[in-house]
């Protein structure tokens, strides 16, 4: 009876396999637990008309207003996410964002964008709405603005693989357009990969590979930071559509790049992608490698599963120290608006709302990641 309890007998090599176990059975609570409060925080931020106080400071009990509709978006989509959990509440908030987006749509020449005062048309908001298009229970909602958001995307890969990312590019200079190389492609081959396996765009072969070998090189000579969550994001999405070895390869070359910053003791990410590093940042690492344990899973890579979960828990480990909790109550004007909230670093209080959405969607992937473990 002592051998098959694996740890509660005799032995070293049982005690470790029963530690690690229970290491395991508790990260995975505590990415379930955890989850559920970030959530609250942002449906306390969220405004009646489904758009989110961009900014607060706690310490203050200062909130900031401002449209950004990539940001609206991207909550949208972790919200919808969640929100297939049963949690209705986070299922509301969801629409009431998409439903202020979808009321920004307007039909150019080019396709459809999303347009607001104070923003750039880009393919940043298009590609996050149709992710949370993807993952809504309206199916009428999906069927009739996904295809129209997905062929607008596809239309802006051109011959060589490039994503043009604004409406106006032209407008904006080689330079400031290159800035966003590093994130909106990657966005937007996820959204293509999310609404080709929802059957509601057709899959342009020609334009995948020449995207993604585009990217590929880009990564390859010239990595950085702002790849790696939506690089790996993508190459897990497009493994589900097609389950092609050069996906699981450029997905763990980016998860091994970036685990060269991690600290050993801390956790966090040291980068040269905040001023105050580290910080918040640590979280979007998370979401690209939550997405790449999930991807070698699949890909029968044990060790690499094994590695990558690893890698977040330490990083989940960091955060925690980030998140505002009951245990700093004595120290907040409104500890109800301010408990939940991701502090941008050690060393600022500052609690944007795409921090919070960031670290949900990180607890999102490696949940999956672990699950599947």
């Amino acid at each position: 009876m002592r051998d098959l309890a694996c740890g509660s007998g005799r032995g070293a090599h049982g005690r470790r396999q029963f530690r690690a176990r229970n290491a395991a059975e508790r990260f995975a609570r505590t990415v379930g637990a955890a989850g559920s409060a970030r959530c609250r925080f942002l449906l306390r931020h969220q405004q009646a008309n489904g758009t989110f106080f961009t900014r607060y400071e706690p310490l203050q009990d200062q909130l900031y207003e401002g449209i950004d509709l990539p940001r609206l978006a991207h909550a949208a989509w972790v919200l919808t996410r969640v929100s297939s959990g049963h949690d209705m509440p986070a299922g509301e908030a969801a629409a009431r964002a998409a439903t202020f987006l979808l009321n920004t749509a307007e039909e150019a020449a080019d396709g459809l964008w999303l347009v607001h005062a104070g923003n750039d048309r880009s393919v940043a908001e298009n590609a996050l709405l149709v992710l949370a298009l993807c993952e809504t229970s309206m199916g009428a909602l999906r069927g009739r603005e996904v295809p129209r958001l997905a062929a607008a995307l596809w239309s802006r890969i051109d011959a060589h693989g490039r994503v043009h990312t604004h409406a106006d590019e032209a407008l904006m200079g080689a330079l400031a357009s290159d800035a966003y190389q590093d994130y909106f492609p990657g966005q937007v081959l996820l959204a293509l990969a999310a609404a080709v396996r929802a059957g509601l765009t057709p899959m342009d072969e020609a334009k995948l590979a020449r995207a993604f070998r585009y990217y590929r090189h880009r990564f390859r000579n010239r990595p950085h930071f702002g790849q790696v969550s939506w690089l790996a994001q993508a190459c897990h999405a497009w493994w589900r559509v097609k389950p092609d070895p050069c996906f699981a390869d450029l997905a763990f070359e980016v998860a091994d790049w970036v685990l060269q910053f991690q600290q050993k003791k801390s956790g966090a990410f040291l980068n040269d992608h905040q001023s105050d590093t580290p910080g918040y940042t640590t979280a979007l690492y998370l979401e690209g490698l939550g997405a790449a344990a999930c991807l070698a899973r699949s890909a029968g890579n044990a060790q690499r599963h094994r590695d990558y979960l690893e890698s977040c828990r330490r990083g989940f480990q960091f955060l925690d120290g980030l998140i505002i909790q009951s245990r700093d109550a004595s120290l907040l004007p409104n500890p109800a608006m301010a408990i939940g909230g991701l502090r941008r670093s050690s060393r600022s209080s500052e609690v944007c709302v795409d921090f919070v959405q960031h670290y949900l969607a990180a607890l999102i992937e490696v949940r999956e990641a672990t699950e599947a473990g």
